[in-house]
């Protein structure tokens, strides 16, 4: 049952990234990392997820990059993650 919820909550973020997202003159690479930035799990696998989804490779160092210049977008999106974690109690 957790893993249901976990893919949920997973989805609603991404979702949530892409709608803050929306509006910003970026590419959906730059928008995939902000989102799964908010999912709050390592670069490293960021970037896996990034390759195997678009095909582009990115360095951790980028992908910090992109989490810097989207500071907000990715506090939000955490702290959102964070919170429904422990609503669902999500380790």
């Amino acid at each position: 049952m957790s893993s249901k919820i976990l893919s949920k909550i997973q989805n609603d973020i991404i979702g949530l990234g892409m709608s803050l997202m929306a509006e910003t003159r970026t590419n959906d690479v730059t928008k995939l990392v902000v989102c799964l930035s908010g999912l709050n799990i390592p670069r490293a696998t960021i970037a896996n997820i990034v390759k195997a989804e678009t095909g582009t490779t990115l360095s951790v160092n980028r992908i910090t990059k992109i989490r810097s210049a989207y500071s907000s977008i990715v506090k939000t999106l955490s702290e959102e993650t964070d919170h429904l974690y422990q609503f669902h109690d999500i380790a």
